[in-house]
């Protein structure tokens, strides 16, 4: 699975449960709260393969094996599955997207859902591109 495709799991899996302040990912996309877990699951995978960990603010990036760690501001991606949520969840999951290309991919997206479109997510994802700038 691609780093970006992790990334944008790891943003939904932290973005759902506000309690964690980071999450373990798995090369496979997985996400674990616990770091022995996360890394004798990806043993299971590809013990060549590192455990991503994602904070709430910055990715960081490290194998549980070492102690090396890399930080980096990279621009969020717009990960579309967030709009199969309900509305009252993308307006949550929204509140951790400070990238304004983001998020007007994300109200593109929606935009293009034709018949399905639902006018309280565009407001929402309006209401957040409005707040970003502001």
């Amino acid at each position: 699975m691609k780093k970006s495709k992790i990334k944008e799991n790891a943003a939904l899996c932290l973005a759902a449960n506000k309690t964690f302040d980071k999450i373990f990912m798995t090369s496979n996309g997985q996400g674990y709260t616990d770091a022995n877990v996360a890394q004798s699951r990806q043993n299971s995978i590809d013990a060549s393969k590192k455990v991503l960990v994602f904070g709430r603010d910055i990715l960081v990036e490290k194998s549980t094996k070492t102690t090396e760690t890399t930080t980096s501001n990279e621009p969020q991606t717009a990960n579309t599955a967030v709009l199969e949520q309900s509305v009252p969840k993308l307006i949550e999951a929204l509140k951790t997207v400070t990238d304004t290309t983001a998020l007007q991919a994300l109200l593109e997206a929606e935009k293009a859902k034709g018949d399905d479109t639902r006018s309280t997510a565009v407001k929402a994802i309006e209401d957040r591109i409005a707040d970003t700038k502001a």
